[in-house]
């Protein structure tokens, strides 16, 4: 009876997916260049074999840890590519939805110990420089702590791209990198889709360390010719990672031509080149490893494999098999929320008998058990709240280690709840106006729904972040209202965040005046005119009229025009200006000047606070002293302590006396604003 319940339960492990043995991260460890070779812990070169998944955007319905977990035992992959598509509704168009894709692959591989690339997959990667620093900052902060990880961070630059273009696209990105994870691989791409590797090799990245140059290829496209290319690179020292390759045509689709392909992994095998095949999805056509159809959650039969699958499964079963002592965290999955004192406990399987078992948090050793169950008690209290790393390390009695880990969620604080649109205060208005909050920003999992209200009356709830819903202003009258939002957690509690709007459907016209120059003053030579234009709604334009002619237009705060008065006649002109808001509602502001032959160009004034300098700590009474000057003259210096004025001067030397008793401690701005004849500033 003894033994049937012991294989029962060790098939039910199986089933549940959960037994972690010696894992290939384990084996090959922190992964680095030397050379043109990828090296393990050791220093010995590595070749990894895996799979590519499909675009993010397509695809995702594979992004998942029951497929991860197949094709790491089944097909024996070492790598999975997450290939983030980043345009055409990708990354750019929903960075939330795309980031929980990446996250849950890449927890996926890490608690099934292989290593896996985070691509940024994009042809025009130059053109979202930004969006990809800031992308991988996150990732990095969030996973380069962990071997498993390499960086992909252009995917295919094309035939446009420049070698020169792509590398300073890629030292900003490697730079944002290394700020967090000074060790994990760093894949950049080559021009003309990944294959000019021997052009990179002529002039490869300086001053970077652990960094490798991707080759594409698709076999039934690209043959000994391409292959020739990646040996001049290779001859160069330029250590290369195959990161996507098909067996078909370079169209994804096509004839399959398996004797090129084997000849390309003869070549990589030769070469000691880690790859990747694309790709790991069902679509119609060749390059799909799965017919249509397929589970989502592995066990394919070979039925429902395409040939392409069939073959490289077979090429992907000649990794080395990971083996060992088998642990697993009980009840513990990535993602789970903990607060308080909560129970770590693993469960471990051997063929000796266990010397101990280590728990670490974070990458610190928290406790050592040497007895069965093994288990430690966490006060997640002595922790801040968020994403925290969980580890168990077994070891038996000839020193043969396993391990397994996952992230998890402490929270033990409140709801922190950030309504973010629209902000207190403010007008709204409209038939979708966009009612929208932060909730326990970075670690959401804690949230299991939040709700909106306008006044007592739900408008609204979301599940899923970013929170938001819209609101139909046009139903209610205008007037000032109360925009509430609850968020209810996992653990059964609430919390309110409220402001106060104004529902504002009447659309007032704007307001504009004419600051520079005055009325009745007299001007020559170029002169510029300013003028002060503001809407509830934002204004759409300024509009400049000397003697009811339409001079100029201008789009954009702050509001001005130069106008050249040299080509007009001495005496008396009308300076006109009329904004539009957004409506197309108009208001105008106009003036009467006198143009002088005798007044040259009238510049705006120059001002400077010579005392105190900038940064200065000051205390008691203090003297601010300016200088100002202007080629017409001063009219007044108007002097600010951060928002509240303090004086108009109008003779030099322009100086103010200080009470800084008067303020609190701490940082404060003194502006000081100049006027000449004509009130320029």
């Amino acid at each position: 009876m003894k033994k049937i319940f012991f294989l029962l339960f060790f098939i039910f492990l199986i089933l549940e997916g959960i037994l972690y043995s010696q894992t290939y991260v384990e084996m090959y460890g922190q992964l680095r260049v030397q050379g043109r070779y990828l090296v393990d812990k050791n220093g010995n070169p590595v070749q990894l074999r895996g799979m590519s998944l499909f675009w993010s955007q397509w695809g995702s319905k594979y992004w998942n840890r029951d497929v991860i977990r197949w094709v790491k035992n089944d097909w024996r992959v070492n790598i999975i590519r997450a290939a983030m598509g980043v345009e055409s509704g990708g990354y750019l168009s929903n960075p939330t939805y795309h980031k929980d894709l990446v996250n849950t692959v890449v927890q996926a591989c890490i608690d099934e110990g292989i290593y896996v690339i985070i691509d940024w997959h994009d042809h025009n990667a130059p053109q979202h420089v930004n969006d990809a620093v800031n992308f991988f900052k996150e990732m990095a902060q969030r996973w380069g702590s962990y071997p498993n990880v390499i960086y992909e961070i252009f995917n295919e630059p094309d035939q446009d791209d420049s070698w020169d273009g792509i590398k300073n696209y890629a030292y900003q990105v490697i730079q944002a990198i290394r700020q967090y994870d000074p060790d994990n691989v760093i894949l950049v791409g080559t021009p003309n889709w990944c294959q000019d590797v021997d052009v990179a090799s002529q002039s490869p990245l300086t001053g970077v360390t652990n960094v490798m140059y991707t080759l594409h290829f698709y076999a039934a496209s690209h043959k000994a010719y391409y292959r020739q290319k990646a040996q001049t690179a290779i001859n160069n020292g330029l250590p290369i990672f195959v990161s996507e390759f098909g067996t078909c045509e370079y169209t994804g689709d096509g004839a399959y031509d398996f004797a090129e392909t084997d000849a390309w992994l003869s070549f990589l095998d030769t070469n000691k080149i880690s790859w990747c095949n694309w790709s790991l999805n069902d679509k119609a056509e060749a390059a799909s490893a799965l017919v249509p159809g397929a589970s989502t959650s592995g066990g394919w039969p070979d039925s429902q494999l395409t040939q392409s699958g069939i073959y490289v499964r077979s090429k992907t079963r000649q990794n080395p098999a990971a083996s060992g002592i088998v642990v697993y965290l009980v009840g513990m999955s990535s993602g789970s929320v903990v607060f308080g004192s909560t129970n770590v406990v693993a469960n471990v399987t051997s063929g000796n008998p266990v010397s101990k078992v280590e728990f670490y948090i974070d990458n610190s050793l928290a406790a050592t058990d040497t007895s069965s169950p093994y288990s430690y008690t966490w006060d997640t209290t002595q922790y801040s709240d968020g994403w925290h790393n969980v580890k168990v390390i077994a070891y038996d009695n000839s020193n043969t280690q396993a391990s397994a880990n996952t992230s998890v969620i402490v929270y033990n604080g409140s709801i922190n709840i950030t309504i973010t649109s629209p902000q207190n205060g403010a007008n709204i208005y409209g038939t979708a106006a966009t009612i929208a909050a932060d909730v326990n920003k970075g670690y959401e999992k804690t949230i299991t729904k939040v709700e909106f209200y306008l006044n007592t009356t739900k408008i609204g709830e979301d599940t899923v972040p970013p929170y938001s819903t819209t609101l139909n202003t046009t139903q209610y009258p205008d007037g000032s209202y109360t925009i509430k939002v609850t968020a209810y957690d996992v653990r059964g509690r609430t919390g309110t965040e409220q402001i106060s709007v104004n529902i504002k459907n009447t659309d007032d016209p704007p307001s504009v005046s004419i600051i520079s120059p005055q009325n009745n003053s007299t001007i020559g030579g170029q002169v510029t005119i300013q003028v002060s234009a503001t809407d509830d709604r934002g204004i759409q334009k300024v509009e400049f009229y000397i003697d009811n002619e339409r001079k100029s237009t201008d789009l954009g705060s702050p509001y001005s025009w130069v106008w050249d008065t040299t080509s007009y006649s001495e005496g008396q002109h009308t300076i006109k200006v009329i904004a539009y808001d957004t409506a197309n509602n108009a208001a105008y502001d106009e003036i009467v000047v006198n143009v002088s032959k005798d007044i040259q160009t009238d510049n705006p004034p120059s001002v400077q606070i010579t005392s105190p300098q900038n940064g200065a700590t000051i205390s008691g009474q203090v003297t601010i002293q300016i200088t100002a000057s202007d080629d017409n003259g001063v009219s007044k210096v108007e002097l600010y302590i951060d928002t509240t004025k303090l004086a108009e001067l109008t003779s030099s030397p322009y100086t103010y006396s200080l009470n800084t008793n008067s303020y609190s401690n701490g940082t404060h701005i003194i502006k000081a604003i100049a006027y000449d004849t004509i009130n320029q500033q």
